[in-house]
């Protein structure tokens, strides 16, 4: 028996065991090549030939035919059929049997190896992923790190990393690596991947083209689309942030095995990614606030509430106090206080810490040099390192202050001029009576003193009225009108205007003006304005530098006669080479708080650019200042008459003339009576306008001279009335007026375009402006 079995052994089984060995050997190595993607794995197939012919040589074709189809997957009944039909010899039957169990065997054992290779593989991955996400926190390098290990662990071309954006909730992809294609960022509001989010499912798809989700993708660009997808949520906690997503050109490459593995490796790398979101969103929130923090426009200081020590200072902190950020921190905020405004500036910390902020308080910061600097602040608690700060912010109001102090001045100045505008009108009127009667008296016959006597009064009168026109001048707001003037009255106007302060300062004036220049086209208010600035500032630094001085001032013609030269030189302590080109800037000033705005000299830098002109000055320290205001002489051009000015009549043809004279002054009133009653004139007077209006209803008049400015019906009112009834007559009326300074006052004065009489005005000036309207 033992023999036979020996035999049996020997004869049948060995070589069955063998058959079946270089099976298993074949099935694992069949598999391996499946499973590993090795080119042309498809070939290793054909191994199981070797065994077939094998059998078939040694046990007959049904035994061979048996194996055939065994290796190729056939089902076991089939191949029973077969061995049956074909007559196989019971020990055929035996070892084909025995072969199907070794088959068998191959496959699990396939299998068994197959799933440890996955195993292994996945362990490896993640592995390698953990050490990534235990060390990295950077968000996009995490990603890419995360992407290429899932490209080495899974075959596919193509992968990436789509996320939600916190803040817009919208998905973008955060991660791509091989080449692009068309996939979960579709054209239909990223339908896939709003798919995997709103479903928290996993997709896999080897056919795209026809996969529902990607119908109407694929129509419009399916050659870019891939044709293997597989895709996991990203989630944290029940709440998906994300995906990955792997694509392939190549039709049924991934399995069931190969979306597990994918699902593994997303949940591995889940609070990985989360993390560094997190991390990412504190940088970003980080970088926001640094960079508002050092950009902002406004000093910013964090101090400790409880020790009041700065912990943090911007860099406009850092110019607001000139010291620098380290040697901020640490400091006491009580240090930045000036010693008088201490009890203040703690006050307001206290207010800060009882109400829990402070607003917009003005206080003053000392800085390192000593200065002290006008701040607005305003200052609030907040909790940082779960300690209480105090955030303040602190803004330079040094040139608002500036501005309005410059809008006080302008408004005091606007103020005086409004002043002066009413009181040179109130004087205008005594100087008119007082004027003209003394002119009427010399008319007579006067003892020789008596004459003296009037003429001295009259010379004064005249002085006062030229000092009373000089303050309407420069009081004066008005547009800019250039018109045909000689320099040399416009400078001889400033000079009589200042001539007392200087004379009384100690401070001599002479002067070099040129006789022979030509009058050029320029505005003499503006031009004044531009004299009376460099002379006052010059008057000003003589008296500061020793109590007196020489004011030189000359006009020359330059260049041959191409420009106009008006020099202004004095001896006063000169200007330091430092800010000598800084003197024209705007608020620009070396004077104290308060004694000057720092616009003078640009506004005259200005007004010199505006009439083609320019201005400079030379100067050296304890020698005095010259400035140079050059201006262009153009061609002349015919100048038309100036209305007022005199006309070539002296005397008036009126025997019989019946002249309405309107005025609410009663000693003008007189005068003129007197004035045109010796021309032969019929002269009655009335001291209102509808007092005036009644008289021109009752009878016919030749001329009607009226004050502008008058109580009840004004002279504008009566112009009006009179031209509504008696149009001839509107144009034989002349005005006169004291308020030369009023804009309107001129602007209706112009608009009629007729003479008119300045208060206070001269017999012989009355007598030409009649005459001449007599004549028209």
């Amino acid at each position: 028996m033992l023999g036979v079995t020996r035999r049996l052994i020997k004869q049948r089984l060995a070589p069955a065991i063998l058959l079946g060995l270089s099976l298993v050997f074949i099935t694992l190595l069949v598999y391996y090549a499946e499973s590993r993607r090795i080119a042309y794995y498809s070939v290793y197939r054909y191994l199981y030939v070797i065994p077939i012919a094998s059998a078939a040589l040694q046990y007959g074709l049904a035994v061979g035919f048996s194996i055939s189809l065994l290796c190729t997957s056939l089902f076991l009944p089939v191949l029973a059929q077969i061995v049956v039909s074909e007559g196989a010899s019971s020990t055929a039957i035996e070892l084909a049997a025995l072969l199907v169990v070794f088959n068998l065997l191959a496959y699990l054992v396939g299998d068994a190896a197959g799933s440890l290779r996955q195993q292994k593989e996945l362990y490896q991955a993640l592995s390698r992923l953990s050490e990534h996400l235990d060390r990295e926190l950077r968000l996009n390098e995490l990603l890419e790190a995360i992407l290429t290990q899932v490209l080495e662990t899974l075959p596919a071309q193509s992968g990436e990393i789509v996320l939600v954006d916190d803040q817009t909730g919208r998905l973008y992809v955060a991660a791509r690596q091989g080449p692009p294609l068309s996939t979960t960022l579709s054209p239909q509001d990223l339908s896939v991947a709003r798919w995997i989010l709103t479903t928290g499912r996993s997709l896999l798809s080897n056919n795209v083209s026809a996969d529902p989700l990607f119908a109407t993708d694929v129509a419009a660009d399916s050659v870019a689309w891939p044709r293997s997808l597989i895709a996991v949520p990203l989630c944290c906690g029940r709440e998906v942030f994300g995906l990955i997503c792997l694509m392939d050109r190549r039709d049924g490459l991934f399995s069931e095995a190969d979306l597990r593995l994918l699902e593994a490796i997303a949940s591995k790398s889940e609070a990985g990614i989360e993390n560094a979101r997190l991390y990412h969103a504190m940088e970003q929130s980080e970088l926001r606030y640094r960079t508002l923090f050092e950009g902002a426009s406004d000093g910013i200081f964090l101090i400790d509430a409880h020790s009041g020590h700065i912990i943090d200072a911007n860099p406009q902190a850092e110019r607001l106090t000139g010291y620098s950020r380290q040697e901020l921190i640490g400091r006491s905020v009580t240090d930045l206080a000036p010693p008088q405004r201490l009890d203040i500036f703690q006050a307001a910390l206290e207010q800060t810490g009882e109400a829990g902020e402070i607003v917009a308080e003005e206080a003053q910061v000392l800085r390192k040099n000593g200065q002290t600097v006008p701040v607005e602040a305003t200052a609030r608690i907040i909790v940082l390192d779960e300690k209480p700060v105090y955030l303040a912010t602190v803004r330079d109001i040094a040139r608002r202050k500036e501005l309005e102090q410059q809008l006080l001045q302008v408004e005091k100045l606007s103020a005086l001029g409004q002043l002066v505008s009413g009181v040179a009108h109130e004087l205008n009127n005594p100087l008119t009576s007082i004027m003209g009667y003394a002119q009427l008296a010399l008319e007579s016959d006067q003892d020789p003193q008596t004459r003296s006597d009037l003429e001295r009064i009259l010379e004064e009168a005249d002085r006062s009225a030229r000092i009373v026109k000089n303050l309407l001048t420069f009081a004066r707001q008005h547009r800019p009108e250039k018109r045909l003037v000689n320099v040399n009255q416009v400078i001889e106007s400033v000079l009589n205007l200042q001539a007392y302060q200087l004379r009384v300062d100690n401070i001599v004036v002479t002067t070099d003006l040129d006789e022979h220049l030509p009058p050029i086209l320029l505005d003499s208010y503006q031009i004044q304005q531009v004299l009376f600035n460099i002379i006052t500032n010059a008057h000003q630094a003589m008296v500061s530098h020793r109590g007196a001085g020489h004011l030189h001032v000359a006009s020359q013609l330059a260049r041959n006669g191409d420009v106009l030269w008006v020099i202004i030189r004095d001896d006063g302590p000169g200007i330091a080479p430092e800010i000598i080109n800084h003197i024209f800037d705007p608020f620009f000033t070396t004077k104290d708080v308060g004694e000057g705005t720092g616009l003078g000299l640009s506004i005259c830098f200005g007004i010199m650019k505006e009439h083609g002109g320019d201005i400079w000055v030379e100067s050296e320290v304890g020698r005095g200042s010259t400035f140079f205001l050059e201006l262009p002489v153009r061609p002349t051009m015919e100048e038309k008459p100036i209305s007022g000015s005199p006309v070539d009549q002296s005397r008036i043809e009126g025997q019989g003339k019946r002249i309405l004279v309107v005025d609410d002054e009663q000693h003008i009133l007189t005068l003129l009576s007197r004035i045109l009653t010796r021309e032969g004139c019929i002269v009655e007077v009335v001291d209102n306008g509808d007092a005036a209006a009644s008289k021109l209803a009752e009878q016919h008049w030749d001329l009607v001279i009226s004050d502008v400015k008058m109580p009840g019906m004004d002279g504008r009112r009566l112009y009006a009335h009179v031209l509504a009834t008696q149009p001839d007559l509107a144009k034989r009326i002349i005005f006169t007026t004291g308020d030369t300074a009023s804009e309107s006052t001129l602007a209706f004065l112009a608009e009629l375009g007729r003479p008119f009489l300045k208060k206070p005005f001269l017999t012989e000036t009355v007598r030409r402006v009649v005459a001449q309207a007599m004549q028209d």
